[in-house]
């Protein structure tokens, strides 16, 4: 059976990687004669891919070159237009006759068995904000219109959905998740959402996001010289701290949220304390480079305590990224994959929530007191988050990180139920 992933971002997400092997290789360990194909948007890593058993293809559909208002016009009329020729297969190849790399996509999704949109939070507007155009929402469905259009079964798996405001949004989802064979949300506010908002009753169900599967990194270290020098630090009686930040589009609540961790930093450092700076998204672009607001956040910090902190600039892959997590004593996560990189880790940790995603699942973890929203951070909030995590046992991160196994198993097992039925 040849199955398609689609909506994959990029491998320098280490995140959205951890998503896709926990799915691909939790279907591969249970079901027996699965190849898996998967469409992403940066075709130089097809190398990557194929050296890891997967085909590469990219989306048939390109994102616009510019944010202009009138690229968001010819992007939305290229959404219903392509859709149109690939309700006709001649018309599909001929359509495309010229693009090499996007005939593969559409052969690809013709041969394939069963297509299922990974996990993420595709169906939303990003930073809260209303999307009159919604370019992200309409890019991430075609991937998947293009499978129905072609009469082939639709999972969309283990995802976050909303907010959405916008009621052409609001129009298109709800007709569109209505032809899908399958829906399974990450977090039970999603699955609320798409009941209450959209109104999608069948085939629904909250499940746990996939790289709750990676399970364990273990083995020796690296050769990263990082764990030598955690080595080090806990010889002379340091606590290790862990720390992933990102950008953040509104400059107000981005400033108090750096001003924030800069307080926290400051205090702590002076307290036994070293902070490592974790690189948990590289990738592609500068905007989405962590390392860059690392190095700002260490640049801010009073210059007697950076000696304390310790700026982690390679990119790692996963099964060290783990380890790396599991030789911390605490963490705090900006990234909602680097707090469930913690958690598999059975490290304690706190969030701070850029979308409802990471409040939502955290409450189903049972640990909703964990998160603090960074739209509303403040120095005495990053303080007594962190204050909490101190005084928390590690061993209940044992019995969650046990739940939200659990949680992600049902989805697979939701998935299998669908492959035995189209064998």
């Amino acid at each position: 059976m040849y199955i398609l992933v689609t909506n994959f971002h990029s491998i320098k997400n280490k995140g959205d990687l951890g998503i896709v092997l926990g799915l691909i290789n939790s279907l591969k360990e249970k079901s027996d004669n699965l190849h898996f194909g998967i469409v992403g948007k940066n075709i130089e890593e097809r190398i990557w891919w194929e050296k890891n058993g997967v085909d590469f293809f990219v989306p048939l559909l390109s994102n616009p070159k510019n944010s202009g208002k009138l690229s968001a016009i010819k992007f939305c009329f290229n959404y219903y237009l392509s859709l149109f020729f690939i309700s006709n297969s001649q018309s599909a190849s001929s359509h495309y006759k010229d693009n090499l790399e996007k005939l593969k996509t559409l052969e690809a999704y013709k041969g394939a068995d069963l297509i299922i949109s990974k996990g993420g939070s595709f169906f939303r507007e990003p930073g809260y904000k209303s999307n009159i155009l919604p370019v992200g929402i309409l890019g991430h469905l075609h991937q998947l219109m293009v499978a129905k259009k072609l009469s082939k079964p639709v999972i969309l798996s283990a995802q976050s959905f909303g907010p959405i405001n916008n009621v052409y949004s609001k129009w298109i989802l709800k007709n569109a998740f209505g032809l899908f064979d399958l829906i399974t949300t990450r977090d039970s506010d999603s699955e609320l959402f798409l009941r209450e908002k959209l109104g999608i009753k069948d085939n629904l169900y909250t499940v746990g996001d996939s790289a709750f599967l990676l399970g364990n990194s273990n083995g020796e270290d690296g050769d990263n010289l990082i764990f030598k020098t955690i080595e080090n630090d806990k010889k002379i009686g340091k606590k290790c701290v862990g720390l992933t930040v990102r950008s953040w589009s509104n400059k107000k609540e981005y400033d108090n949220y750096i001003k924030a961790l800069v307080y926290l930093l400051n205090i702590y450092t002076k307290k036994g304390f070293v902070f490592y700076l974790m690189p948990q998204v590289v990738g592609p672009s500068s905007v989405e480079d962590d390392r860059i607001v690392s190095k700002e956040l260490f640049g801010r910090v009073d210059v007697e305590q950076r000696k304390h902190i310790r700026l982690v600039e390679e990119e790692l892959d996963i099964p060290d990224l783990l380890k790396l997590y599991k030789k911390m004593d605490y963490f705090i996560a900006t990234r909602l994959h680097s707090a469930i990189f913690s958690i598999l880790a059975e490290v304690p940790v706190v969030a701070i929530g850029y979308e409802p995603k990471t409040e939502s699942v955290f409450k189903d973890l049972g640990i909703l007191k964990f998160v603090s929203d960074i739209r509303y951070l403040s120095e005495d909030k990053m303080v007594d988050l962190f204050e909490q995590l101190l005084n928390t046992q590690r061993n209940i991160y044992l019995q969650i990180k046990r739940k939200a196994f659990l949680m992600a198993e049902k989805n697979i097992e939701l998935i299998l139920e669908k492959i035995k039925s189209l064998r």
